[in-house]
């Protein structure tokens, strides 16, 4: 059974903005908090009622952080993981898909629309790292770079890192070509001639494998896919709809 976030998941209500979704629906409205129960560490991801093509500022401020002090990444489905410093900003050039620090207060930030981000916290140093991991990402070993980019920088241990899988899609909506069975050959299911990726549980997989303890992998729940009123996704609604915000900082 996947270990869902639970306790450690708190909801933060905003003020409602904007215009109405298809059907009239209104977006939601929400970030959510992980790691809550943890006084070292503010990691969090958005609902749509954030778009990272321009809502950086309002995310920031909403948090009650500065807007002009955090850390991104020019994310090209890679697998280079960056040592962070506030220089690396929206209009910065330097491309890579994971991101690592010790330093306090500096907000580390990426975008995704049914790929995972994914959320790693050493208590102990302390420090932190996030990526962006889709298959491609995946494929290519982001995950493993930004753990062993925590172990050569900070000398962080494997074993004591706590970690979280964000809003992704899940394998039910992540239909795929038979291919996908070379790369990920225990996470394609086939049903009724048709094969679907189970995306998460490569992720997960993957952080077992570099060393971080089962007990210490969560995943939040939500399929982007399934949730489009909370969540943006590409696969539903193309790649052109907007990208959600996760944020990982040291206090």
């Amino acid at each position: 059974m996947p270990k869902i976030l639970g306790l450690n998941k708190e909801r933060q209500i905003l003020p409602l903005q904007g215009g109405t979704l298809p059907g009239g629906r209104q977006p939601c409205n929400e970030i959510y908090h992980l790691f809550a129960s943890s006084n070292q560490v503010l990691a969090v991801f958005s609902t749509r009622h954030f778009d990272a093509a321009k809502d950086w500022k309002r995310f920031l401020e909403s948090l009650k952080l500065p807007s002009d002090h955090f850390s991104t990444v020019r994310q090209v489905h890679g697998a280079k993981a960056v040592t962070a410093s506030p220089s690396l900003n929206p209009a910065g050039d330097l491309e890579a898909d994971g991101m690592v620090t010790r330093e306090p207060r500096l907000p580390l930030i990426i975008r995704t629309a049914d790929c995972a981000p994914v959320f790693l916290f050493d208590p102990v140093t302390p420090a932190i790292g996030i990526c962006h991991a889709g298959w491609r990402g995946a494929k290519a070993g982001i995950i493993e770079r930004t753990v062993e980019k925590m172990k050569g920088e900070f000398g962080t241990s494997p074993a004591r890192l706590e970690a979280a899988v964000g809003p992704a899609i899940c394998v039910s909506c992540y239909e795929v070509g038979k291919e996908f069975k070379n790369d990920f050959p225990n996470f394609v299911v086939e049903r009724d001639s048709r094969y679907y990726f189970d995306l998460v549980g490569e992720v997960k997989s993957q952080l077992y494998g570099c060393g971080v303890p089962e007990i210490s992998v969560r995943e939040s729940g939500f399929c982007t896919a399934c949730s489009t009123d909370r969540f943006f996704s590409a696969r539903r609604e193309g790649r052109e709809t907007g990208r959600l915000l996760s944020l990982l900082m040291l206090k």
